[in-house]
């Protein structure tokens, strides 16, 4: 069983998920190191910059069709 700092140790958070455009800080996890981890936010400048830079030249959709948007 673990008792003091060792039980307040665990429990901490040491995990970031980070935003790559923005560096904002969008959650974080209990690990039991430094641990960091990459997603985009919810802001459309940062899905918009991440399309662009992915050459798509727009956000994609949330979520589509089956098929929508397929080339033959």
């Amino acid at each position: 069983m673990k008792t003091g700092q060792s039980a307040a140790a665990g429990s901490l958070h040491y995990g970031l998920v980070l935003c790559p455009s923005c560096n904002e800080i969008i959650d974080t996890l209990p690990t039991n190191r430094v641990k960091i981890f990459h997603s985009l936010c919810d802001s459309p400048a940062c899905r918009e910059a991440a399309a662009r830079s992915a050459g798509l030249g727009f956000a994609p959709p949330a979520s589509g069709a089956a098929g929508e948007g397929e080339r033959p």
